[in-house]
Protein backbone atom coordinates (compact mmCIF):
# COMPACT_ATOMS: atom_id res chain seq x y z
CA UNK A 1 0.00 0.00 0.00
CA UNK A 2 1.38 3.41 -0.97
CA UNK A 3 1.51 5.77 1.98
CA UNK A 4 3.24 8.75 0.34
CA UNK A 5 2.71 10.44 -3.00
CA UNK A 6 4.90 12.90 -4.88
CA UNK A 7 4.17 16.61 -4.65
CA UNK A 8 2.11 16.67 -7.88
CA UNK A 9 -0.47 14.19 -6.54
CA UNK A 10 -3.40 16.11 -5.15
CA UNK A 11 -2.39 19.24 -7.09
CA UNK A 12 -1.81 18.22 -10.72
CA UNK A 13 -2.83 14.56 -10.58
CA UNK A 14 -5.32 12.51 -8.61
CA UNK A 15 -3.93 9.40 -6.84
CA UNK A 16 -5.45 7.28 -9.63
CA UNK A 17 -3.55 9.24 -12.32
CA UNK A 18 -6.39 11.47 -13.55
CA UNK A 19 -5.40 15.02 -14.49
CA UNK A 20 -6.65 17.75 -12.14
CA UNK A 21 -7.24 21.38 -13.00
CA UNK A 22 -4.03 23.34 -12.44
CA UNK A 23 -4.57 26.90 -13.72
CA UNK A 24 -1.54 29.08 -14.18
CA UNK A 25 0.65 30.64 -16.81
CA UNK A 26 3.44 28.13 -17.33
CA UNK A 27 4.76 27.78 -20.88
CA UNK A 28 5.34 24.24 -22.12
CA UNK A 29 6.60 22.77 -25.37
CA UNK A 30 5.03 19.51 -26.47
CA UNK A 31 7.32 16.79 -27.83
CA UNK A 32 6.87 16.30 -31.56
CA UNK A 33 5.11 12.93 -32.06
CA UNK A 34 7.23 12.44 -35.20
CA UNK A 35 10.50 13.20 -33.41
CA UNK A 36 13.16 10.88 -32.03
CA UNK A 37 12.76 12.13 -28.43
CA UNK A 38 9.05 11.31 -28.50
CA UNK A 39 9.70 7.75 -29.72
CA UNK A 40 12.29 7.22 -26.99
CA UNK A 41 9.83 8.53 -24.39
CA UNK A 42 7.13 6.13 -25.65
CA UNK A 43 9.55 3.20 -25.30
CA UNK A 44 10.54 4.34 -21.79
CA UNK A 45 6.84 4.66 -20.84
CA UNK A 46 6.10 1.14 -22.10
CA UNK A 47 9.08 -0.26 -20.17
CA UNK A 48 7.82 1.53 -17.04
CA UNK A 49 4.29 0.13 -17.43
CA UNK A 50 5.69 -3.40 -17.57
CA UNK A 51 8.27 -2.98 -14.82
CA UNK A 52 8.16 -4.01 -11.16
CA UNK A 53 7.68 -0.31 -10.30
CA UNK A 54 4.44 -0.04 -12.29
CA UNK A 55 2.25 -0.31 -9.21
CA UNK A 56 3.99 2.63 -7.52
CA UNK A 57 4.31 5.08 -10.43
CA UNK A 58 1.89 6.74 -12.81
CA UNK A 59 2.87 6.67 -16.46
CA UNK A 60 1.38 9.72 -18.10
CA UNK A 61 -0.13 9.27 -21.55
CA UNK A 62 2.14 10.07 -24.48
CA UNK A 63 -0.19 12.95 -25.37
CA UNK A 64 1.21 14.68 -22.25
CA UNK A 65 4.91 14.42 -23.14
CA UNK A 66 6.33 17.93 -22.84
CA UNK A 67 9.16 20.11 -21.59
CA UNK A 68 8.53 23.04 -19.27
CA UNK A 69 10.03 26.13 -20.92
CA UNK A 70 8.96 28.67 -18.31
CA UNK A 71 7.35 27.83 -14.99
CA UNK A 72 5.12 30.77 -14.25
CA UNK A 73 2.82 31.04 -11.26
CA UNK A 74 -0.01 28.69 -10.40
CA UNK A 75 -3.32 29.59 -8.86
CA UNK A 76 -2.70 26.80 -6.33
CA UNK A 77 0.78 27.95 -5.25
CA UNK A 78 0.09 31.31 -3.68
CA UNK A 79 3.05 31.71 -1.38
CA UNK A 80 5.80 34.36 -1.55
CA UNK A 81 8.39 31.85 -2.79
CA UNK A 82 6.14 30.79 -5.73
CA UNK A 83 4.57 34.15 -6.62
CA UNK A 84 5.66 37.34 -8.30
CA UNK A 85 6.66 40.17 -5.95
CA UNK A 86 5.00 42.63 -8.35
CA UNK A 87 1.46 41.69 -7.33
CA UNK A 88 -0.27 40.73 -4.05
CA UNK A 89 -0.91 37.04 -3.38
CA UNK A 90 -4.69 37.44 -3.58
CA UNK A 91 -5.08 38.99 -7.07
CA UNK A 92 -7.07 37.05 -9.68
CA UNK A 93 -4.89 34.91 -11.95
CA UNK A 94 -6.02 36.99 -14.93
CA UNK A 95 -4.18 40.01 -13.50
CA UNK A 96 -1.01 37.94 -13.27
CA UNK A 97 -1.47 36.89 -16.90
CA UNK A 98 -1.77 40.56 -17.88
CA UNK A 99 1.46 41.34 -16.00
CA UNK A 100 3.34 38.58 -17.82
CA UNK A 101 1.94 39.67 -21.18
Amino acid sequence: MISHFGSAVGRKLAPDGRFLSYPGNTVISMLDPKGEAFHHAVKWREALIHSNAASTLVALPSSSFHMTVFEGVSDQSRSPDHWTTLLPLDVPLGEVDELFE
